[in-house]
């Protein structure tokens, strides 16, 4: 099921606030236009054939920005035609004019550059570039090593059991690019396993045993589903979030990677931050990202999605 923003996720403490929300088009309409041309990160609109979104950065330059509370994932205003990214925590504020991009200077490259390509991510998804998104396979691979071993892990599974909650991972993954996965669906996927150890007939047995797959429950419940291990009897939602809370360091980090669950920009995100920032690679994500870093797969991710989301940045 396509989970259109961040902030829809059912796993986060706070979703969207509508105080947040009506501060952000104060700031819009009072400082924004007039810093934009000076900003630190500029980026173009992002449009589609029925959506164009405009991006909203806050650094803290400005008073009406210091009154509008943080928050950790990217905010879309569909009303309104705007996205929002708060960098307020990764960057410094010197001493300058207002709209003056020597005003703000990078305090945590590392956060920095997460934040950014999550957002330019989230906006094309947001817009409806989903096709575009699912065309990285190397996340979607780390995506069912990721899940698969740490569940594999906390319950003692064995090689075959992680080989088949591996295969039901990719699957649930590549729901989240559909509100209606279909056979078509699973060819695509099919097609994409090709060059890995698991055969179409193991991918059929899995989709079959696990049923539908529209929500993480119902993947917590397909888990005992394809591997018929007892101790996967009765895991559910909350059982898995204690198993991935410390799978990632940094701002918010139990609260990303539980979003990265359910929406794969900031997955991706997460992956390509595992595998150019040394001060996240110590983390359970940044290791699995490299054991799957084999002959070049992951350089060849990093040129593809430096090539589509270079698209939406002005030099």
């Amino acid at each position: 099921m396509i989970l259109k923003e961040p902030t829809d996720f059912r796993g986060l403490r706070f979703g969207k606030n509508p105080d947040t929300m009506r501060q952000i088009d104060r700031y819009i309409v009072s400082d924004y236009g007039y810093m934009e041309s000076g900003q630190l990160l500029k980026l173009r609109d992002f449009t589609s054939d029925h959506l164009t979104l405009k991006p909203v950065v806050l650094y803290g330059l400005t008073t009406v920005e210091k009154d509008i509370p943080h928050f950790a994932h990217p905010l879309v205003n569909f009303n309104n035609k705007w996205i929002a990214l708060d960098i307020r925590q990764s960057v410094s504020v010197k001493q300058a004019d207002m709209g003056s991009s020597s005003a703000v200077g990078i305090r945590n490259d590392s956060e920095y550059q997460l934040a950014v390509q999550r957002f330019v991510l989230s906006g094309m998804w947001a817009v409806g570039k989903i096709d575009a998104v699912y065309g990285f396979t190397f996340p979607h691979l780390v995506f069912g090593d990721w899940l698969a071993s740490n569940i594999s892990k906390k319950f003692g599974l064995t090689m075959g059991d992680q080989v088949r909650l591996t295969v039901l991972a990719l699957i649930y993954y590549a729901h989240l690019f559909t509100d209606g996965f279909t056979d078509d669906d699973l060819m695509k996927l099919k097609l994409r396993l090709k060059a890995e150890i698991y055969t179409d007939a193991l991918v059929d047995e899995v989709y079959k045993a696990a049923g539908t797959l529209g929500t993480l429950d119902d993947f917590c419940q397909a888990c005992f589903a394809v591997t018929n291990n007892i101790r996967l009897k009765g895991f559910e939602f909350p059982s898995l979030v204690s198993v991935l809370s410390n799978n990632w360091f940094g701002l918010n980090a139990s609260e990303v990677v539980m979003t990265a669950l359910g929406h794969p920009p900031t997955w991706i995100a997460l992956v390509y931050s595992s595998l150019t920032q040394k001060s996240f690679r110590n983390s359970y994500i940044a290791k699995t990202t490299e054991a799957r870093n084999k002959r070049g797969a992951g350089d060849d991710f990093l040129k593809e999605l430096t090539f589509l989301t270079s698209n939406y940045k002005v030099e």
